[in-house]
């Protein structure tokens, strides 16, 4: 077996306080969060379900807040901010939300793969930083419809909702 490489900062601490930036991505950037039509995005039942559970996030972790965030077609982006001697880490968090958001979808569409395995993450470093990354969260749902990504193969996740 092949070791995979680690994404995360060597040598830092995912437990201190602070602002990290993280996007999470749906198994083969398949689009079953949402789609855009006419250059409006719309969340699908699944996408409802993970901006619910991302929301809910301070609720099981009380202390960690959610700066901002926004779920697009076939991935998230979140700022996850913890705060000061924190008992969780960030992975702590991340994969606590990603199984509970794939429990859920499994639960009303069996053996649908939500989640690529492992997740981006970037620390904030300082205010310029934390200011572009509310920025580029901002407009990458116009960003994305524009291209209107079409065609994943994937079941209608839209069906009965």
């Amino acid at each position: 077996m092949t070791q995979r490489k680690s994404l995360r900062l060597s040598h830092y601490d995912y437990h201190q306080p602070g602002y990290y930036y993280l996007t999470l991505c749906c198994q083969q950037k398949n689009a079953i969060f949402g789609r855009c039509l006419n250059n409006q995005r719309y969340l699908s039942q699944y996408g409802i379900i993970a901006r619910q559970y991302l929301y809910a996030l301070p609720d099981h972790y009380p202390g960690c807040q959610i700066d901002s965030c926004i779920i697009m077609p076939d991935h998230l982006h979140c700022i996850l901010v913890l705060p000061e001697r924190y008992k969780y880490s960030v992975g702590t968090v991340v994969g606590s939300y990603k199984s509970a958001v794939a429990n859920k979808i499994r639960r009303l569409n069996p053996g649908l793969k939500v989640w690529q395995r492992g997740y981006w993450d970037r620390v904030i470093r300082n205010q310029r930083e934390l200011n572009n990354v509310r920025e580029y969260m901002l407009n990458n749902p116009l960003r994305w419809c524009l291209r209107e990504k079409t065609g994943s193969g994937m079941p209608d996740p839209y069906e009965g909702s």
